[in-house]
């Protein structure tokens, strides 16, 4: 099965006068969750099902305990994986910065090629 994907006009603000132009949007054709994604890695390898479930799990622990400490971490064939931070700012009345709330905490992740 191949990917799939359709074209779609980009929309423009009604106060613009830009073109709608296409652009490309894939078509989702499902999603596969851990026990299916196990059950097919165990069918390709020479490693049980529950085996590569424990596998994925002690993966998922460990990514999250370095990430969490600002390590990145390279899977080859899988990807980059780099913890981020987003906060947002204000300027007081005097003119001074302050910190909004709590800064959100989330992975970015960039595929091998």
């Amino acid at each position: 099965m191949s990917l799939k994907f359709g074209w779609y006009k980009t929309p423009v603000p009604g106060d613009r006068e830009d073109k709608q132009l296409p652009h490309a949007r894939i078509i989702p054709q499902g999603t596969l969750d851990t026990k299916y994604m196990c059950k097919m890695i165990a069918t390709s390898s020479t490693i049980s099902s529950a085996d590569v479930k424990g596998v994925l799990e002690a993966l998922n622990f460990w990514m999250g305990f370095y990430l969490s400490e600002g390590n990145s971490i390279e899977l080859d064939g899988l990807g980059h994986f780099t913890p981020t931070l987003k906060s947002r700012v204000k300027t007081d009345e005097n003119g001074k910065i302050k910190l909004l709330p709590k800064p959100t905490r989330s992975v970015s992740a960039a595929p091998t090629p």
